[in-house]
């Protein structure tokens, strides 16, 4: 089971990759090798697996409220139950996740936080050819302070915003001969809530309903070419939102792309494409631009894997007087084996966030390098360092960050 990261426990770099799921006659994804002597063993409950786990670390950030002038350092404590339970069934494939993550600083204690969720996902197998592929995800959440859409002039004032996520996902797969079909269907919600000392965020709801068509062809078992047509519509709950727009749009894309899988040497999928977004409102223009993802995983020795992920898009925003934000990613990491259970890490990433209808383009810079320590296969020890540069044509947007951890992990 993959589990969609927080907010505010997004890696260095964010992923925009699109929805990954097995079509047969390709190769799933294979699990890394890295630190696998040390991999939890899970507790045995009939055909499943349940996998319980607890991080808790502590982080020294040098600059809480993401701001350009004048910025608060703190230490915040965090500790992170989870449970993921997995099936091990012959055919077909069921799982759920519960997680929970609790953030308490030391001195700007209105910057606390729980987030907390559930996602369960499965698999059914109708024939050897086809199946159906579902997820269905509810979480609590929080605007990090250096997401975009936070008001980075107020965030001293204000709490974090908190929202509810509702994410739902269908496909059917099917293989006729070489050709594979995907037909996907998603539909996301945000439910932003107003605190206390937060501004009113109700013109912020809304609901977005995707379609995905995807034909491939196998030129070899190992490799899937592909075309995919995608139709996507957004309605906010609010007509008019608070500076007097009407956000609702839709917009359709068309991509080709790879599917590839090289036994212990490379594996992923990218693609490159073309989106165009309607609007609603008659102050908007329509927008278009190049639509690309990356998810590659390399591995160049038995030891090292190198991991490139990218993606460009358009999102939702309520910035001012920009209709969506193009936002375009890649992010690069490298991970090392040192020793049996020591493994290294290092991460870069930029992400240029363009808001339509405006002249306001954030680009920020992400850099970091982590360390594990494998004690046994029931605990682990870590540390971490962070960086992140924005800049951007408001000038109130930019800023500098530092962050160091150090962590502790327990599971069964």
């Amino acid at each position: 089971m993959t589990r969609e990261i927080p907010v505010n426990h997004k890696p260095l770099y964010v992923i925009a990759a699109a929805l990954t799921v097995s079509v047969p006659g390709t190769l799933a994804g294979q699990d890394l090798d890295l630190g696998t002597a040390y991999d939890p063993l899970g507790i045995r409950a009939g055909a499943f697996r349940i996998y319980p786990s607890t991080d808790a670390s502590l982080t020294y950030n040098d600059n809480v409220y993401a701001t350009k002038d004048d910025t608060d350092s703190d230490f915040i404590a965090v500790i992170g139950p989870e449970i993921d339970v997995q099936s091990d069934f012959s055919r077909h494939a069921v799982g759920f996740n519960v997680f929970s993550r609790v953030g308490r600083y030391f001195q700007e204690t209105k910057e606390n936080y729980w987030d907390y969720g559930i996602e369960g996902d499965g698999r059914l197998d109708i024939t050897r050819n086809n199946n159906l592929q579902g997820s269905i995800a509810v979480a609590r959440l929080h605007d990090a302070r250096d997401d975009p859409e936070d008001d980075a002039t107020l965030a001293e004032s204000v709490r974090p915003v908190r929202f509810m996520d509702y994410d739902g996902r269908l496909a059917y797969n099917h293989l006729f001969n070489r050709v594979t079909f995907r037909l996907t269907g998603i539909f996301d919600r945000r439910d932003y809530r107003q605190g206390a000392g937060t501004a009113d965020q109700n013109d912020r709801d809304r609901n977005i309903y995707t379609g995905l068509l995807r034909v491939g062809y196998n030129v070899s078992p190992r490799i899937n070419t592909f075309v995919e047509g995608l139709y996507a519509v957004q309605r906010r709950d609010v007509h008019r939102d608070s500076d007097g727009f009407e956000r609702d749009s839709n917009g359709w894309g068309a991509r080709t792309g790879v599917d590839v899988n090289f036994t212990d040497l490379l594996f992923g999928e990218a693609f490159v494409g073309y989106r165009r977004e309607y609007f609603d409102d008659s102050e908007f223009e329509t927008e278009s631009g190049v639509n690309y993802g990356v998810n590659l995983t390399w591995l160049p020795t038995l030891l090292t894997t190198v991991t490139l992920t990218g993606g460009s898009d358009f999102e939702p925003t309520s910035n001012e007087d920009s209709s969506a934000n193009f936002e375009t990613t890649i992010g690069l990491r490298v991970d090392h084996e040192l020793m049996r259970n020591v493994l290294i890490g290092a991460e870069g990433g930029y992400v240029r966030s363009d808001f339509e209808n405006t002249n306001v383009t954030d680009n920020r810079f992400d850099a970091g390098a982590d360390i594990t320590y494998l004690i046994n296969r029931h605990f682990s020890v870590g540390a971490a360092y962070g960086f992140t540069k924005r800049d951007s044509d408001d000038e109130d947007d930019e800023f500098d960050r530092n962050l160091f951890t150090v962590r502790v992990r327990a599971q069964l």
